[in-house]
Order: C-alpha cells, then structure tokens, then sequence
C-alpha cells in the first residue's frame, strides 16, 4: 500500500461566508485504519511547531 500520497485541498464557502478545507482520503487508507460509516470518528492533532497534522482513529 502506498503510504504517501500529494492531495490538493479544496475550499468551500457557507452561506455566511466562512471557508473550510477539505482532503479527500484513500478508500484503502481508511479500510486500513477500520473507519467506516458506522465508525467514522477520527482525531486531527496539529503541531504548530513542525506544521504537522495528524490524524487517528477516536477509539
């Protein structure tokens, strides 16, 4: 499995004019870690110091 990947982030607006981003994940990223649509629930931890996100799977 490929464990790095590049992605673009793609930004929306809401109706009140905020903007988010998101990334779209690999299928297989995500089967690996056991999120499903019954388990969706991940945790993001940013580190300022190094610009660095982490994302795990909220046990």
């Amino acid at each position: 499995m490929k464990l790095k990947d590049i992605k673009a982030v793609n930004f929306n607006r809401n109706g009140s004019g905020s903007i988010s981003g998101r990334i779209i994940l690999k299928k297989e990223w995500l089967e690996d870690m056991n999120i499903t649509p019954d388990e969706p629930w991940i945790e993001l931890n940013y580190d300022e110091k190094i610009k660095k996100i982490v994302i795990e799977k909220k046990d």
